[in-house]
């Protein structure tokens, strides 16, 4: 069958129920045995199978994250066969290739310390991107718990889930978070895709104000939300191929109303709304690169591998800048409301004093009453005419005072009296 193998049009096969063969011809022509390492650099491949004559005795030959990460020959998030080339030899190798997922024909050829270099650099990619995730999510959580402003505490939760994304999108979350668990391994990125939709037009709402801006379009946004909330419980359900194409079309169009929201607060002068168009631009362009990539129209690269962690990384900044101006802003008016709240106070003040002047220097007698009538202030006059001390009426009732005769002898001037005041 060897004759009938050919190059592929394109590197990325896309999404196919087809098992896919390749085959791998090797020649060593040195005179001592080179060790090497075939890499498939897709992390979500359900099921990879070597087959060849020069095959090391204990190799596991069989992996994807359809099987417990513990099978496999080394600790790493993708699936690595290490291989010996004997001197001055020539082998074939033939690789089984089959998936739920987009199939990227992403193999590459290592020497054992070429790969040690990859693994280091990589340590440091994604050390600085998860770093950054992880202050991200600290730096918000404190400021919340400073504010109580609710945005920080969706953002936090934006950030945490679209982490996750990452995480299991990079194979680092069934490499060291859930090894076992092979169907949740296969199944939450479609998931994470809309949960973390959802979250931002939470967010998008609450950040922008919408609901004062624009309450017609944060209604929309609201039946939004409650869509993807469905949807994404649907993904755990559907087959994963079906699953993964519904949350790429569901993230797209988010996608689209988050923007069109940022451009609505935009244009009704919203205060955060600059940094927001910003920060989402870099973010859903990576996704958009991710998701064409996914689907088989762009090819796999280390740009198109690689710029949804970029984007991501630029919008959590960008976005935690556009909180902390929020927080600045509103500083600004929060010192401007007290400034103009003294004002009011002084004025509140000598409008009182004023009042008590006016109120005991009066020659009438002046009452205060509450709603049931009962006298709550008098001013002085009431000893001079009446010769009551204020102290002493205090807490009466009005017709306590006007009628002190209980029964028929007040009859239906007492009547008359709390029917006016009624």
């Amino acid at each position: 069958m060897d004759q009938k193998f050919k190059r592929p049009d394109s590197e990325n096969l896309g999404f196919s129920s087809s098992q896919f063969w390749v085959r791998i011809p090797v020649e060593n022509k040195t005179n001592i045995a080179l060790p090497w390492l075939i890499e498939f650099d897709f992390p979500l491949l359900d099921e990879i199978e070597i087959y060849g004559k020069n095959i090391p005795e204990n190799l596991i030959t069989i992996s994807g994250d359809s099987r417990d990460f513990s099978d496999r020959n080394l600790n790493y998030r993708n699936v690595v066969f290490p291989l010996i080339e004997k001197p001055n030899s020539a082998s074939v190798y033939y690789l089984r290739l089959k998936s739920e997922s987009t199939i990227p024909l992403t193999l590459i050829a290592w020497s054992t310390q070429a790969f040690v270099s990859k693994m280091n650099k990589e340590q440091i990619i994604f050390g600085l991107f998860y770093g950054i995730m992880l202050v991200m999510v600290l730096y918000n959580i404190s400021i919340y718990v400073f504010t109580r402003e609710i945005s920080y505490i969706l953002y936090v939760l934006f950030i945490t889930n679209i982490s996750f994304f990452h995480l299991t999108n990079n194979g680092i979350a069934f490499q060291y978070i859930w090894p076992s668990f092979v169907w949740w391994a296969n199944s939450c990125l479609p998931f994470f895709m809309v949960s973390s939709s959802f979250l931002g037009i939470l967010f998008a709402i609450q950040f922008l104000s919408l609901r004062s801006l624009a309450p017609f379009f944060a209604k929309l946004m609201q039946y939004w939300f409650y869509t993807l909330l469905s949807v994404s419980i649907l993904t755990l359900i559907l087959p994963y191929r079906f699953a993964t194409l519904i949350a790429i079309g569901f993230a797209i169009i988010s996608a689209f109303i988050m923007i069109a929201g940022g451009v609505i607060a935009f244009l009704k002068k919203g205060r955060s709304a600059k940094f927001y168009l910003i920060a989402w631009t870099f973010f859903l362009l990576g996704v958009l690169l991710y998701a064409l990539k996914s689907l088989g129209i762009l090819p796999d690269n280390n740009v198109t591998r690689w710029t949804i962690q970029i984007g991501t990384a630029l919008e959590v900044v960008l976005l935690s800048l556009g909180l902390a101006a929020r927080i600045n802003s509103l500083s600004k008016s929060l010192r401007e409301n007290l400034r103009e709240l003294s004002h009011v106070k002084v004025k509140i003040e000598e409008s009182e004093k004023r009042f008590r002047e006016i109120f005991q220097g009066a020659n009438e007698v002046i009452l205060l009453l509450n709603e049931e009538t009962r006298i709550i202030n008098v001013n002085r006059s009431i000893a001079r005419h009446l010769g009551f001390r204020t102290d002493d009426i205090k807490g009466k009732k009005l017709e306590e005072l006007l009628y002190p005769i209980k029964g028929k002898k007040a009859g239906f001037n007492l009547l008359y009296l709390n029917e006016k005041l009624q």
